[in-house]
């Protein structure tokens, strides 16, 4: 558990992972220069299983990730941060998961959306099959980096993070595991994670302005071209194709949706044929159907004919694509823009608020 002025919410964190039932574990909190009493905090709980680890100075996740990393001593290393909470059998069944696959190094989860007050506003869904999930790390990270348990000695012998790496250090190092390794995503929601725009990754995303942002799109645009490489094999990517790719993640301007989808449906194919199987999975299809979904919103300007024109190429994948597409959200959009689809949002968690209260 990595730590930089995370005391807000630092207290639940701690508790859901000290409720965990199962196998035995050790919490290493590793504090990256906190100057709000959070390190504190944890100590005075004076729980033999918490082991504050202080940084000497200010290093960065990735170097703060490793030391953690070099001073665990388990089998398994599991991440959680500091704002977000573990379900109670968590450990218990990725431990069980992996020690009965033992081809898999990497197993993350579903999970529970969770705001600022703790209130449950929706569900985030990965891939779960170890085809879909290399098809899906070409386009943008394919785990939750806080649902992840992997094995640590396969992880310490590729090098751990790469501390060179100012961000999305995690989505990089699931590659690296994945040219060796098998990778899953558990069917259940086993954690809590709590979305804010106040927090890095939220204001990176959210705003085109953000003065990290440049940062943010070149390591995107890198990732997508090494991992294409990587999965597809060396050329087949040209560095056109992946500055385009990247529009996954960064937003599709619409001038170029339809380069855009007919480079997806390439890439989409060539996949399809290395990985036969993917024709007969119904998560490989849900992943591609939920990508469709995914461009559609990410297109920019927004308008309606954008988003009728990707919901079209998205029936061209035929039946088995389309069934699993969300023909509900994709009509409102169709219909009302993106706007009314941000409405819809709000009023169904108003709904899951006042259920909870």
């Amino acid at each position: 558990m990595p730590l930089l002025n995370g005391g807000a919410f630092l207290q639940p964190a701690i508790d859901s992972v000290l409720a965990q039932r199962g196998p035995s574990f050790e919490l290493l909190i590793v504090d990256d220069g906190s100057v709000d009493g959070g390190p504190e905090r944890a100590e005075r709980l004076a729980d033999p299983r918490i082991h504050v680890i202080r940084n000497a100075r200010r290093t960065g996740l990735a170097a703060a990730l490793n030391v953690g990393l070099a001073r665990a001593r388990g089998e398994f290393v599991a991440r959680l941060d500091a704002d977000d909470v573990a379900r109670p059998a968590r450990l218990e069944q990725q431990v069980g998961f992996l020690r009965s696959h033992p081809q898999v190094a990497l197993v993350g989860s579903q999970a529970r959306l969770i705001d600022e007050t703790g209130a449950v506003i929706g569900t985030v869904e990965r891939s779960r099959e170890d085809a879909s999930i290399r098809w899906y790390s070409m386009w943008d990270n394919p785990f939750i980096h806080s649902s992840v348990m992997f094995r640590r000695a396969e992880v310490a012998a590729l090098g751990g993070y790469d501390e060179s790496l100012r961000l999305c250090e995690d989505w990089e190092l699931w590659g690296r595991i994945m040219t060796r390794h098998g990778g899953c995503n558990l069917d259940e929601a086993l954690i809590d994670y709590r979305f804010s725009l106040a927090s890095i990754t939220g204001a990176i995303e959210s705003s085109t302005t953000h003065p990290r942002r440049p940062l943010f799109e070149e390591i995107t645009r890198r990732l997508v071209a090494r991992h294409a490489d990587l999965i597809l094999g060396a050329d087949t990517v040209s560095p056109e194709d992946a500055k385009l790719m990247s529009g996954f993640s960064l937003g599709v301007n619409a001038a170029m949706l339809d380069a855009f989808l007919a480079g997806f449906v390439r890439l989409l194919d060539a996949f399809m044929r290395r990985h036969r199987q993917t024709a007969r999975t119904a998560d490989f299809h849900r992943t591609v159907a939920r990508q469709f979904d995914a461009i559609a919103y990410r297109v920019t300007p927004a308008r309606r004919r954008h988003a009728l024109r990707v919901y079209l190429a998205a029936l061209g994948r035929g039946p088995a694509v389309a069934r699993h597409v969300s023909w509900p959200r994709a009509i409102i959009l169709a219909l009302f823009g993106r706007s009314g689809r941000d409405r819809l949002r709000l009023v169904r968690n108003a709904s899951r608020t006042a259920k909870t209260a």
